[in-house]
């Protein structure tokens, strides 16, 4: 339709919609207080009254005429409309991703976080902010971090960002933290590229490490999703219920220090699939009492591992964190079930068990195991060393025992030598000569060993105890197993250290004598032939030298007896030199005086070997050369 056929009407014509200006003229207006009335000089938006226009001329003008009626109306050049800067940039805004390190202190698990976080600059007022993406259980808060609102420069007080201070790869300040830009939308990227600035190529923005460790935990969990079985629990309970597999087993310790082979019974119920593990009478000797070692449980093949992210101080595991538990197929004869780091071997199961291993699993058990308890290893303890507090006996008594006893006496030799004494006189081997008169008594007791010393009173010493009765250790033997003095040790000459006096025997009396005779065994003939020799001299022999000529006697007058011949009797007894006997005048009574005693005794000194430098002169004896006594011959009278 041609423009020239449109109505004029008010907002029709095509120059009215061109317009822009609907300004209407004031016409209204006050002059000394009172309202006046004004034509308006111009038209709505200043656009010239339509009285100015030739059509509206007086008839006494000239007519003119207009151009544009001949030539058309002039082309006006198109004006752009205005539009203000927050009409112009309204709801445009540029969008940047960037993140920031933030810093995690005392955490054995992560020393920074990585924070992605989206900048936002608004175009209309050119106003910031900053909002984090929230994420799924991580513990921060996230959301808006910077308000909107301008934000200064800290590097040029009084100035404010504006979006020519964000591209990629720059750093920007807000608020204290520091962004770093990596990547912007299309839009911004076309936004600044059309004003002239160059936008770098995009980076990638780094990963948190935590949330990287999830993922990864996430994607273990999914691997290891179990679908949830369909057994039914009532099914079980009421058809398994009281139902056991019952096993002997054996527990190893042996390679711990202690350790032993120790039997136990394993059950094994059917009804949940647990396992208990209860311990016998015989293996509670020495230990706690103890019914069950391990209660019903379900027990898991490898108990140590679990999740990472199971907290290691909980001890109770569910199947979530378990992949496999025990099955009656794994308990065959032989095998070794762990039980939480213990080793128990199968030995052998009850007849229930094999049937059900047979009808059930279609499996045959083995037949019973049989092992070899190793022999105990016996432990030699070390005894300590002795302290010097007591006697050594006492202090190796405390070791046998937490409360010490008193050490055990031999009561055999107590009862045998019961008040049995060997008696010794003896002095000190010293150089001080006001020591060497000092006299002395020790006294040796043949039921517990013990020696006792006493002191003869004499000038400037009064005498008494010089050692009580205690056992004497030989000054070359072990302090820490001391070898105490003995009666083979004790002879006349022999020299005796108690502790630091040495003593020098010098006499003994008869018992010690009647003790060497009683036993040989323990003294060499010297000792014994040199402590005869003292109580010879001191004439303590008397009754002994009686009783063996007496014995000699009769002897000879039963030799005499039983020889047929009476000469050869005679010859017999004048070779041996013996005193008349064959002439029958008189024969020697048993009976004689003291010299003749002494005289017969050591006349028969070859027999009984005894030396003697005793002079001992009568009538019918005489000094040999060689220091013995013999009986005088006939002619020698």
């Amino acid at each position: 339709m041609h423009c020239r056929k449109i109505t004029s009407l008010p907002g029709l014509s095509l120059e009215e919609r061109q317009k822009r200006n609907h300004h209407v003229p004031q016409s209204f207006f006050y002059q000394n207080g009172h309202r006046q009335f004004r034509g308006p000089s111009v038209g709505i938006g200043k656009e010239p009254l339509q009285e100015t226009f030739k059509d509206f001329c007086s008839a006494s003008e000239p007519i003119e005429y207009d151009p544009a009626l001949i030539y058309g109306q002039r082309k006006k050049q198109q004006v752009t409309p205005f539009r203000p800067h927050f009409v112009l940039y309204d709801k445009k805004t540029l969008k940047f991703m960037a993140f920031f390190r933030q810093h995690v202190p005392d955490s054995r698990m992560e020393h920074y976080r990585v924070r992605h976080v989206n900048i936002f600059y608004y175009l209309e007022d050119d106003t910031v902010a900053a909002f984090e993406p929230l994420v799924k259980n991580c513990g921060l808060s996230q959301g808006k971090l910077v308000r909107r609102g301008k934000i200064a420069k800290t590097s040029q007080p009084g100035f404010f960002y504006t979006w020519k201070d964000f591209n990629v790869g720059n750093d920007v300040e807000l608020n204290g933290i520091i962004f770093h830009i990596a990547d912007c939308d299309t839009f911004t990227r076309e936004f600044l590229t059309a004003n002239g600035i160059e936008v770098n190529e995009r980076e990638c923005i780094p990963k948190d490490p935590v949330s990287i460790e999830k993922m990864v935990q996430q994607a273990q969990q999914a691997l290891k999703h179990k679908t949830p079985s369909n057994d039914d629990k009532l099914r079980r309970f009421l058809e398994y219920s009281g139902m056991n597999l019952c096993f002997d087993c054996v527990l190893d310790e042996t390679q711990r220090p202690g350790g032993e082979l120790i039997t136990f019974k394993m059950y094994y119920s059917l009804e949940d699939d647990t396992v208990a593990i209860r311990e016998l009478p015989e293996n509670q000797q020495g230990r706690d009492v103890s019914g069950m070692l391990l209660k019903r449980t379900k027990l898991p093949k490898d108990w140590r591992k679990t999740p990472i992210d199971f907290p290691a101080i909980i001890f109770n595991t569910t199947e979530a964190e378990i992949d496999e538990y025990y099955q009656p197929r794994d308990f065959i004869i032989g095998n070794t079930i762990f039980v939480f780091g213990r080793k128990f071997l199968l030995l052998d199961c009850d007849k229930f068990t094999r049937n059900y291993f047979d009808k059930v699993l279609r499996c045959v058990q083995p037949g019973k195991l049989e092992i070899q308890k190793p022999k105990p290893s016996q432990i030699k303890l070390k005894l300590p060393d002795y302290l010097g507090l007591g006697t050594p006996e006492d202090s190796l008594a405390s070791c046998y025992s937490l409360i010490p006893r008193t050490p055990k006496k031999d009561v055999t030799s107590y009862l045998i030598n019961s008040n049995k004494t060997l008696r010794y006189g003896c002095r000190i081997e010293t150089a001080h000569p006001e020591d060497k008169d000092r006299r002395f008594i020790m006294s040796y007791n043949l039921s517990d060993g013990s020696i006792k010393i006493m002191e003869f009173p004499s000038l400037g010493i009064s005498g008494g105890k010089f050692l009580t009765s205690q056992k004497v250790p030989r000054p070359d033997s072990n302090p820490h197993k001391p070898d105490y003095y003995t009666p083979k040790d004790l002879y006349i000459g022999a020299i005796i250290k108690v502790y630091a006096t040495r003593f020098v025997i010098t006499s003994a009396d008869l018992f010690v004598y009647r003790y060497m005779q009683a036993h040989p065994e323990l003294f060499s003939p010297m000792i014994i032939d040199n402590v005869r020799m003292y109580h010879l001299k001191e004439g303590n022999l008397r009754d002994d030298i009686q009783k063996a000529i007496k014995e000699d006697h009769e002897k000879y007058i039963a030799e005499v007896e039983t020889k047929s011949n009476i000469s050869d009797a005679i010859h017999d007894a004048m070779t041996e030199r013996v005193p008349e006997l064959v002439t029958g005048k008189r024969i020697p009574s048993p009976y004689i005086s003291e010299d003749e005693v002494k005289k017969e005794y050591h006349g028969k000194e070859d027999k009984y070997k005894l030396p003697c430098n005793i002079n001992i002169k009568n009538e019918d004896t005489i000094l040999s050369d060689t220091g013995r006594v013999r009986f005088l011959e006939p002619h020698e009278e």
